[in-house]
């Protein structure tokens, strides 16, 4: 009874995932991406399948977890991630509170110290991001060369020429992205490019989506037995 019960909800979690990626596209929700090659392997098995829809609606949903907060299932109220002097907050209030912090006058030991201890929580906080992108980036290692003119197209088409992901160095993935994320508030939008890069992504493969869709159909058969 308890396995089912698990099952259950990995199945209603996919499917509010699939609902996200199937909806249809309104104002700059979704791009299409014309890459020819990305189109050639859209469907193929082992290349982009219903296994590869699954982990980005995975990495989308970690990271918008890690931008807004859990999602209370009594509730429905987003649920703070990061703590920060016994505080629990989202990124995007962090974001808040970084412009706030950053007009503290430092002339003050009590100031210098929050300043301080809001660094040190800025690189706890890039640690726990590069966790949710490590399973990502082990398998855009394969496909490089593709994932970078996906990148570019992408944040071309939504006008994101400032973008981290378009600085993605896959000799020294980790270093260099915490090099670069100076700030919560650069850190918060390298996530939302990171999602719209899924999005981006999935709807431009139907064929993919359309097996994750089979997928899905069967597993609500499945449970029906």
């Amino acid at each position: 009874m308890q396995k089912q019960i698990k099952f259950c909800l990995l199945i209603a979690v996919l499917l509010t995932n699939f609902k996200v990626y199937c909806a249809k596209p309104s104002g700059n929700n979704f791009f299409w991406l014309d890459n020819e090659l990305l189109h050639k392997v859209d469907g193929l098995k082992g290349m982009v399948d219903e296994t590869s829809i699954y982990k980005m609606t995975i990495l989308s949903k970690k990271t918008n977890k890690f931008q807004y907060g859990k999602i209370d299932k009594k509730t429905k109220a987003r649920k703070p991630q990061h703590k920060f002097q016994s505080q629990l907050y989202t990124l995007k209030q962090l974001v808040e509170l970084e412009a706030k912090y950053s007009k503290l006058n430092n002339s003050t030991a009590e100031n210098k110290q929050k300043i301080k201890d809001f660094a040190v929580l800025l690189e706890f906080t890039k640690d726990k991001m590069m966790t949710i992108l490590k399973p990502f980036l082990v398998d855009a290692r394969g496909s490089y060369e593709l994932m970078v003119e996906l990148i570019k197209e992408s944040c071309m088409k939504r006008n994101r020429s400032d973008s981290e992901l378009l600085k993605w160095d896959p000799k020294n993935e980790e270093v260099s992205f915490k090099r670069r994320i100076k700030s919560f508030k650069s850190l918060d939008s390298f996530c939302t490019d990171l999602i719209n890069l899924q999005r981006d992504i999935v709807y431009s493969c139907p064929k993919a989506l359309s097996m994750y869709e089979k997928w899905l159909t069967n597993q609500r058969r499945s449970l029906r037995k």
